[in-house]
């Protein structure tokens, strides 16, 4: 089996201060959490299933590299950059980049997040399936079943309004998963360091095909939220309190 798991880098907001990226550094930056649970999930049937090949694909600048090690020191076999001078921001856009890699590669199963944690569009994977002509689902909420007779993968996904569907899909498919249902591993030091010396292909991101884009003017980290505040004392206490601070606010009547 192969499968291809699409990741995306992003700012990382825990950064005291976000700089473009011709100044940045590494550390400004980290994978799309929701990709590294599609990575993860790779990883385990990887583990599982003899003979299966993890390939990674990202979209950007050189940068992006780094995130691409980091995935191979975790346990993929192979990584692709789809070079990028500007990381496209229209998820169509994304999916163009992604289509000739990924029609050449055709591989059994591509996985990636549901959504990215900055543009949170949540349609490059649907997007990338449309235009390679196979079947897929979106917000998948547990752990992915192989079912060997006949050959096809069941996932439970997440339907909305509380409600969850199991479906079937036949390979290849493309499936876009949630948090929550397993937790990415931490690569070692010595796969890491075995990862800064495999080579990363690199290949042309296509022309952008004419479409509506979304110019950045600026990044900054995240306004400050105020702390929230802590009750103490009994039930009855806490619940007076309560009272007392939605009069005060004129959330209840005096």
């Amino acid at each position: 089996m192969h499968i291809a798991v699409l990741i995306k880098q992003i700012h990382n907001t825990g950064s005291t201060q976000l700089q473009p990226d011709t100044e940045a550094s590494p550390g400004d930056f980290r994978i799309n959490r929701l990709d590294e649970h599609a990575l993860e999930e790779a990883l385990r049937i990887k583990e599982s299933m003899e003979g299966t090949v993890l390939t990674l694909i990202s979209v950007g600048p050189h940068r992006v590299t780094e995130a691409l090690r980091r995935g191979l020191g975790m346990g993929a076999d192979k990584a692709i950059q789809i070079k990028a001078d500007i990381e496209p921001l229209c998820a169509t856009e994304t999916a163009a980049a992604l289509f000739p890699v990924l029609d050449d590669l055709r591989p059994d199963l591509i996985l990636c997040g549901a959504m990215s944690e900055d543009l949170m569009q949540g349609m490059t994977g649907p997007a990338l399936a449309a235009m390679l002509g196979i079947t897929h689902t979106c917000q998948v909420v547990e752990k992915l079943r192989i079912e060997k007779a006949p050959h096809v993968l069941e996932v439970t996904r997440d339907a909305g309004a509380g409600m969850r569907q199991v479906v079937s899909l036949p390979f290849p498919c493309l499936v876009t998963v949630q948090q929550g249902f397993n937790t990415p591993r931490y690569p070692n030091i010595a796969h890491m360091i075995k990862a800064r010396s495999q080579p990363v292909e690199c290949q042309k991101a296509p022309p952008a095909a004419p479409t509506v884009t979304t110019p950045v003017t600026g990044t900054s980290p995240p306004l400050q939220r105020g702390r929230g505040l802590r009750i103490k004392g009994s039930p009855e206490e806490q619940a007076a309190h309560v009272i007392a601070y939605l009069k005060e606010r004129q959330v209840l009547p005096e």
